[in-house]
Protein backbone atom coordinates (compact mmCIF):
# COMPACT_ATOMS: atom_id res chain seq x y z
CA UNK A 1 0.00 0.00 0.00
CA UNK A 2 3.24 2.53 1.06
CA UNK A 3 4.39 2.00 -2.38
CA UNK A 4 0.82 2.74 -4.20
CA UNK A 5 0.92 6.07 -2.38
CA UNK A 6 4.64 7.20 -3.02
CA UNK A 7 3.68 6.23 -6.80
CA UNK A 8 1.14 8.76 -6.90
CA UNK A 9 2.09 11.46 -5.17
CA UNK A 10 5.16 11.46 -7.58
CA UNK A 11 3.35 11.41 -9.68
CA UNK A 12 0.28 13.96 -9.01
CA UNK A 13 3.54 16.56 -8.13
CA UNK A 14 5.52 16.23 -11.41
CA UNK A 15 5.04 17.37 -14.94
CA UNK A 16 4.12 20.87 -15.92
CA UNK A 17 0.97 21.28 -14.13
CA UNK A 18 2.64 21.30 -11.10
CA UNK A 19 5.06 24.19 -11.75
CA UNK A 20 1.49 26.16 -11.69
CA UNK A 21 -0.23 26.92 -8.04
CA UNK A 22 -3.90 26.07 -8.38
CA UNK A 23 -6.29 28.44 -6.15
CA UNK A 24 -7.52 25.63 -4.57
CA UNK A 25 -4.44 23.72 -4.07
CA UNK A 26 -2.84 26.88 -2.36
CA UNK A 27 -1.19 26.28 0.68
CA UNK A 28 -2.77 27.65 4.10
CA UNK A 29 -0.06 28.71 6.39
CA UNK A 30 1.90 30.03 3.52
CA UNK A 31 -1.51 32.05 2.91
CA UNK A 32 -1.69 33.40 6.51
CA UNK A 33 2.25 34.46 6.36
CA UNK A 34 1.85 36.13 3.43
CA UNK A 35 -1.40 38.66 4.70
CA UNK A 36 0.54 40.75 6.85
CA UNK A 37 2.95 41.83 4.21
CA UNK A 38 -0.12 42.91 1.80
CA UNK A 39 0.19 46.83 1.26
CA UNK A 40 -2.90 47.58 -0.07
CA UNK A 41 -6.74 46.45 1.43
CA UNK A 42 -7.47 44.97 -1.86
CA UNK A 43 -4.84 42.97 -1.93
CA UNK A 44 -5.74 41.72 1.84
CA UNK A 45 -9.21 40.98 0.82
CA UNK A 46 -8.30 39.11 -1.88
CA UNK A 47 -6.52 36.77 0.36
CA UNK A 48 -8.50 36.60 3.45
CA UNK A 49 -11.16 35.68 1.03
CA UNK A 50 -9.26 33.09 -0.46
CA UNK A 51 -8.12 31.53 3.36
CA UNK A 52 -12.12 31.73 4.11
CA UNK A 53 -12.52 30.22 0.89
CA UNK A 54 -10.06 27.04 1.81
CA UNK A 55 -10.99 27.09 5.95
CA UNK A 56 -14.54 28.53 5.96
CA UNK A 57 -14.90 27.02 9.36
CA UNK A 58 -12.07 26.74 11.45
CA UNK A 59 -10.52 28.70 14.45
CA UNK A 60 -9.50 31.38 12.16
CA UNK A 61 -12.75 32.03 10.60
CA UNK A 62 -14.44 33.95 12.77
CA UNK A 63 -11.38 36.85 12.93
CA UNK A 64 -10.83 36.47 9.26
CA UNK A 65 -14.26 37.39 8.70
CA UNK A 66 -14.46 40.11 11.07
CA UNK A 67 -11.13 41.34 8.68
CA UNK A 68 -13.08 40.44 5.65
CA UNK A 69 -16.22 42.51 6.90
CA UNK A 70 -14.03 45.86 7.61
CA UNK A 71 -12.36 45.71 4.32
CA UNK A 72 -15.48 45.18 2.81
CA UNK A 73 -16.97 48.60 4.76
CA UNK A 74 -14.28 50.64 3.09
CA UNK A 75 -13.87 49.22 -0.43
CA UNK A 76 -17.59 48.23 -1.08
CA UNK A 77 -16.32 44.96 -3.84
CA UNK A 78 -17.95 42.59 -2.38
CA UNK A 79 -21.89 41.53 -1.33
CA UNK A 80 -21.10 41.09 1.95
CA UNK A 81 -24.72 39.23 3.17
CA UNK A 82 -23.26 36.14 2.14
CA UNK A 83 -20.21 36.62 4.60
CA UNK A 84 -22.95 38.02 7.56
CA UNK A 85 -24.65 34.80 7.79
CA UNK A 86 -21.86 32.63 7.49
CA UNK A 87 -20.23 34.40 10.43
CA UNK A 88 -23.45 34.47 12.80
CA UNK A 89 -23.55 30.93 12.07
CA UNK A 90 -20.36 30.34 13.02
CA UNK A 91 -21.13 32.26 16.04
CA UNK A 92 -23.72 29.70 17.06
CA UNK A 93 -21.89 26.47 16.13
CA UNK A 94 -19.06 27.68 18.84
CA UNK A 95 -21.80 27.47 20.95
CA UNK A 96 -21.92 23.69 20.68
CA UNK A 97 -25.66 23.70 21.90
CA UNK A 98 -27.07 25.59 18.67
CA UNK A 99 -26.20 23.55 15.67
CA UNK A 100 -29.36 23.49 14.15
CA UNK A 101 -29.99 27.24 14.12
CA UNK A 102 -25.52 27.19 13.05
CA UNK A 103 -27.05 25.15 10.17
CA UNK A 104 -29.96 26.98 9.35
CA UNK A 105 -27.95 30.33 9.30
CA UNK A 106 -25.15 28.95 6.96
CA UNK A 107 -27.14 27.45 4.46
CA UNK A 108 -28.83 31.01 4.24
CA UNK A 109 -24.79 32.09 3.37
CA UNK A 110 -24.97 28.96 1.22
CA UNK A 111 -27.76 30.01 -0.69
CA UNK A 112 -26.24 33.68 -1.32
CA UNK A 113 -23.04 32.65 -2.26
CA UNK A 114 -25.05 30.26 -4.74
CA UNK A 115 -26.81 33.51 -5.91
CA UNK A 116 -23.44 35.36 -6.30
CA UNK A 117 -22.01 31.74 -8.43
CA UNK A 118 -19.05 32.16 -5.94
CA UNK A 119 -17.66 28.58 -5.78
CA UNK A 120 -17.92 27.19 -1.80
CA UNK A 121 -16.74 23.34 -1.95
CA UNK A 122 -15.11 23.33 1.53
CA UNK A 123 -17.81 24.91 3.19
CA UNK A 124 -20.62 22.52 1.55
CA UNK A 125 -17.89 19.61 2.89
CA UNK A 126 -18.12 21.68 6.44
CA UNK A 127 -21.80 21.21 6.75
CA UNK A 128 -21.56 17.43 7.16
CA UNK A 129 -20.30 17.88 10.49
CA UNK A 130 -23.36 19.67 11.55
CA UNK A 131 -25.87 17.20 9.89
CA UNK A 132 -23.94 14.47 11.62
CA UNK A 133 -24.23 16.14 14.82
CA UNK A 134 -27.61 16.28 14.67
CA UNK A 135 -27.66 12.68 13.62
CA UNK A 136 -30.19 13.84 10.70
CA UNK A 137 -29.32 12.11 8.23
CA UNK A 138 -32.54 12.19 6.19
CA UNK A 139 -32.37 15.93 6.27
CA UNK A 140 -28.56 15.58 5.22
CA UNK A 141 -28.99 13.19 2.34
CA UNK A 142 -32.20 15.25 0.75
CA UNK A 143 -29.95 18.12 1.22
CA UNK A 144 -27.24 17.38 -0.97
CA UNK A 145 -29.39 15.66 -3.16
CA UNK A 146 -31.36 18.99 -4.19
CA UNK A 147 -27.91 20.96 -3.84
CA UNK A 148 -26.28 18.29 -6.61
CA UNK A 149 -28.98 18.65 -9.27
CA UNK A 150 -28.76 22.72 -8.79
CA UNK A 151 -24.95 22.41 -8.89
CA UNK A 152 -24.88 19.92 -12.22
CA UNK A 153 -27.78 22.16 -13.80
CA UNK A 154 -25.47 25.65 -13.22
CA UNK A 155 -22.03 24.15 -13.57
CA UNK A 156 -20.22 24.81 -10.76
CA UNK A 157 -17.81 21.86 -10.71
CA UNK A 158 -16.57 22.58 -7.42
CA UNK A 159 -19.58 22.71 -5.71
CA UNK A 160 -20.40 19.57 -7.56
CA UNK A 161 -17.41 17.33 -6.42
CA UNK A 162 -18.37 19.01 -2.75
CA UNK A 163 -22.07 17.24 -2.50
CA UNK A 164 -20.29 14.16 -4.41
CA UNK A 165 -17.94 13.70 -1.54
CA UNK A 166 -20.25 14.49 1.44
CA UNK A 167 -22.82 11.86 -0.34
CA UNK A 168 -20.20 9.32 -1.02
CA UNK A 169 -19.72 9.62 2.91
CA UNK A 170 -23.37 9.15 3.25
CA UNK A 171 -23.85 6.13 1.75
CA UNK A 172 -20.66 4.91 3.18
CA UNK A 173 -21.97 5.34 6.32
CA UNK A 174 -25.41 3.83 5.54
CA UNK A 175 -23.34 0.87 4.60
CA UNK A 176 -24.41 1.26 0.88
CA UNK A 177 -21.11 0.61 -0.64
CA UNK A 178 -21.81 0.60 -4.01
CA UNK A 179 -23.68 4.03 -4.38
CA UNK A 180 -20.91 5.37 -1.79
CA UNK A 181 -18.01 4.08 -4.46
CA UNK A 182 -19.83 5.58 -7.42
CA UNK A 183 -19.71 9.12 -5.70
CA UNK A 184 -16.14 8.56 -4.92
CA UNK A 185 -15.42 8.25 -8.01
CA UNK A 186 -17.48 10.78 -9.80
CA UNK A 187 -16.02 13.28 -7.25
CA UNK A 188 -12.33 12.15 -7.88
CA UNK A 189 -13.16 12.13 -11.51
CA UNK A 190 -14.10 15.94 -11.77
CA UNK A 191 -11.57 16.90 -8.95
CA UNK A 192 -8.64 15.75 -10.49
CA UNK A 193 -8.93 19.26 -13.14
CA UNK A 194 -7.85 21.55 -10.15
CA UNK A 195 -7.31 20.26 -6.74
CA UNK A 196 -4.46 17.17 -7.01
CA UNK A 197 -4.16 16.34 -3.32
CA UNK A 198 -8.61 16.02 -2.92
CA UNK A 199 -7.94 14.10 -5.65
CA UNK A 200 -5.65 11.87 -3.98
CA UNK A 201 -7.65 11.62 -0.97
CA UNK A 202 -10.64 10.62 -2.69
CA UNK A 203 -8.95 7.80 -4.70
CA UNK A 204 -7.90 6.91 -1.36
CA UNK A 205 -11.25 6.49 0.01
CA UNK A 206 -12.21 4.49 -2.82
CA UNK A 207 -9.64 1.93 -1.67
CA UNK A 208 -11.22 1.86 1.52
CA UNK A 209 -14.49 1.17 0.19
CA UNK A 210 -13.50 -1.65 -2.43
CA UNK A 211 -11.76 -3.18 0.72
Amino acid sequence: MRWILTALLCWLMCGPVAARQRYWEADYDSLTRALPQQTSDTARLRVVQHLLDLHPTNAQALPLLDQLLRLNQRLHVLDAAPYEHLRNGLVLWQRGAADAAALDTIKVAVTGFDRLGRPIPWLLMDLVTLYNRLNNMDARKRYYEEKLAYYRLHGATENVVACYVSQGGYYRRMGDYNRALNCVLRAADLVRTYDRLLYLRELLVAGAVYA
